[in-house]
């Protein structure tokens, strides 16, 4: 087809980038005696890196087709993942455990909550407790702890303090937690006034 042709179009599919395929080069590291790994970042081969794609397929394996199944079980070795390789969804109250205690660490730190926006906070795994659940060493956490962005999980708190329990109010009323002001109310002076049909 040439598209210089009056009458003749090209298809657009022809035009695409290539992408990437991941199976082969798979096959390929396999063929050539090496192991695929588990987690993302440990293996990159021609761009690609072979933890990522694998880690997804076998978390999305019910999304897969049949014969995808089968080559990545046959051909690779590969199995869906079982339920302890899957992440754990942490709850609100799970979030809020943990913010909360990544701002009383700043706060015993530096006795105050006068965060910077873009702050972030390690907190240990043993003071996040169960809102550490599911976070992964690929996302920063490891010895130093699970990274938290304080500052600006403190601005939105703020911005959202009339949502808030009693109780999770009181939590950071104690820490001295400052509160964004209520707007005052408008003047009736400012209001403007119906117009009176006459």
């Amino acid at each position: 087809m040439n598209p210089n042709t009056p009458g003749q179009t090209i298809d657009r599919r022809l035009l695409r980038p290539r992408e990437p395929k991941p199976f082969p080069t798979a096959k390929s590291h396999i063929d050539a005696g090496g192991t695929l790994p588990r987690e993302a970042g440990v293996l990159v081969v021609q761009g690609e890196d072979l933890g990522a794609w694998l880690k997804a397929q076998r978390l999305g394996w019910d999304k897969l087709g049949a014969a995808q199944q089968w080559l990545l079980e046959s051909v690779l070795g590969v199995e869906e993942a079982g339920e302890d390789a899957r992440p754990v969804r942490r709850t609100r109250d799970d979030k809020w455990m943990l913010n909360l205690a990544a701002a009383r660490r700043f706060h015993a730190r530096e006795g105050h909550l006068n965060v910077p926006r873009k702050h972030t906070e390690l907190v240990s795994v043993d003071e996040a407790g169960r809102g550490a659940a599911g976070v992964e060493a690929s996302s920063g956490a490891g010895l130093q702890g699970v990274p938290v962005a304080l500052g600006m999980w403190l601005a939105n708190t703020r911005r959202r303090a009339n949502k808030l329990t009693g109780a999770r109010r009181a939590d950071l009323d104690a820490l001295g937690m400052r509160w964004y002001a209520t707007a005052a109310p408008v003047p009736s002076s400012c209001t403007p006034k119906a117009s009176q049909a006459g």
